[in-house]
């Protein structure tokens, strides 16, 4: 799991330059789940916070309503499975 997370650290950074939300929020569940793999509670908190972040700001950029909830609930089974 370490070694994931340091290929993660080096795809977010990717992701981020070139703005790939959908990409960034793949790359924090994977975090999640190896950093509660870990048993490192508190940073699987903070990347599953950065994944909700980036669930909210796709999500407003949605102006179909059943699309966004659609896309929400999607999102919210992917940071379940990753919640151990």
């Amino acid at each position: 799991h370490e070694e994931a997370l340091k290929r993660l650290d080096e795809c977010e950074e990717m992701a981020a330059a070139f703005e790939l939300r959908r990409t960034l929020l793949d790359i924090h569940a994977a975090q999640t789940r190896s950093l509660d793999a870990l048993g490192r509670d508190a940073d699987a908190a903070a990347a599953r916070e950065k994944a909700n972040s980036v669930v909210g700001a796709i999500a407003a950029t949605m102006q179909d309503t059943e699309l966004r909830e659609a896309f929400v609930a999607n999102a919210a089974g992917l940071l379940a499975g990753a919640a151990g």
